[in-house]
C-alpha cells in the first residue's frame, strides 16, 4: 500500500494514479504505517479534504456555459441532422414512398438531435472553462 501525498489516500502498489489526479508513476515509494498492521484494508478512505472553492454566478461564467452549449449543439446537430435526414429519405425512397422521404428524413434528424443534446451537454459540463470548471457533489 502507498500514500497519495496529495491527499493521504492509500492505495496498493499496483495503483498508478490517485482520485484526486496524482500520478505514482516515477514518484518515489514512502512507506506506509498503519495502526493495526494486521488489517490495512480496513483502513478508512474518507474522500479528500475539498481544496476547491466555490465561485457565484456571473454572467460572463454563464455564457462561457451556454456558449459551449450552443456551437456545439448547432455544429453537431448540422452533421448528425444533415446524415440522419439523408439516411431516412432514402430508406423512404427505396421502400418505395418517395413523397415521405423529406418526412422521414426530418424525423430521423429530430430523433437524433435528442441524444444528441445530451453528449453535448456532457461535454460542456465536462470542459474546462478558462478560469472555473463544474463539479457535481453531493449535498
Amino acid at each position: 500500500m502507498k500514500p497519495c501525498p496529495k491527499c493521504n489516500l492509500t492505495w496498493p502498489e499496483s495503483q498508478a494514479t490517485c482520485d484526486c489526479g496524482y500520478s505514482f508513476l516515477g514518484a518515489p515509494s514512502a512507506p506506509v504505517s498503519f495502526a493495526d498492521r494486521s488489517a490495512p484494508h480496513l483502513q478508512s478512505q474518507a474522500a479528500p479534504p475539498s481544496k476547491q472553492t466555490s465561485v457565484g454566478f456571473r454572467w460572463d461564467r454563464i455564457i462561457q456555459i451556454w456558449w459551449s452549449i450552443v456551437w456545439r449543439q448547432t455544429v453537431f446537430g448540422l452533421v448528425a441532422g444533415a446524415a440522419l435526414g439523408f439516411i431516412g429519405g432514402f430508406l423512404a425512397a427505396i421502400a418505395g414512398r418517395a413523397d415521405l422521404a423529406t418526412l422521414v428524413g426530418v424525423i430521423f434528424a429530430w430523433l437524433g438531435s435528442i441524444p444528441l443534446s445530451v453528449v453535448v451537454l456532457r461535454i460542456a459540463l465536462k470542459k474546462k472553462y478558462e478560469d472555473f470548471s463544474l463539479k457535481i457533489v453531493e449535498d
